[in-house]
C-alpha cells in the first residue's frame, strides 16, 4: 500500500472532509473542527495575527474566527 502526503497549502479552497459541513474560503479559513487540517495553516494564522495587530480584529474575534465560531 502506498501512502501519499497531500500539501494542503496548494489549494485555494480546500477540499471538504466528509464529516464536516464547514467551508474553507479565504474569508473563513478556519472551521469548527479543531482536528481539521485548516488549524495548521500557518499563512492563515499569520494573516489573522496581522489583522489583530492592525486593529481590524480584537483578540476575542480572532479567537472566535480560529475556532470557526465567527459569524
Amino acid at each position: 500500500m502506498t501512502i501519499r502526503s497531500i500539501d494542503y497549502n496548494t489549494f485555494d479552497i480546500w477540499p471538504e472532509m466528509p464529516e464536516q459541513q464547514a467551508v474553507h474560503t479565504p474569508e473563513r479559513p478556519f472551521c469548527w473542527d479543531m482536528t481539521c487540517y485548516c488549524h495548521t495553516n500557518q499563512d492563515a494564522i499569520a494573516e489573522t495575527a496581522q489583522y489583530v495587530s492592525d486593529g481590524l480584529l480584537s483578540s476575542g474575534e480572532a479567537d472566535r474566527l480560529y475556532r470557526g465560531r465567527m459569524v
